[in-house]
């Protein structure tokens, strides 16, 4: 048995309930089954959100384990041309060195000034 997410009040409700006990949504028609859709919409999502998104989705559709969907996300990314996964975006590093070396000056010119 697995819990999944009810698509209407997002309860954990189990995969083999007929409908969520607590707003009633019925969850067999709602459980996705695994279909050349999910395969795009995980992929769509990877190439969008990137990998932790796409195996977040592919986990919150199936109901699969966490090891389950890594490794399927990463097949699924294997089978991409080169160069079609975006760049991780290194954005907030250079603000973050430049705030410490702003602090390490400040620091110097405390010492010196005190002697």
């Amino acid at each position: 048995m697995a819990l999944i997410k009810c698509p209407e009040c997002s309860n954990d409700v189990s995969d083999k309930a007929s409908s969520c006990p607590k707003c009633g949504y019925p969850i067999q028609s709602a459980i996705p089954l695994q279909t050349p859709d999910l395969k795009l919409l995980v992929t769509q999502c990877l190439l969008r959100d990137g990998k932790i998104a796409a195996i977040k989705l592919y986990r919150d559709q199936t109901g699969a384990p966490l090891m389950e969907s890594k490794q399927y996300v990463e097949r699924l990314e294997s089978t991409l041309p080169p160069g079609a996964m975006p760049k991780s975006s290194r954005r907030g590093c250079f603000a973050l060195l430049v705030f410490g070396a702003l602090l390490v000056s400040i620091g110097v010119v405390y010492l010196v000034w005190s002697f």
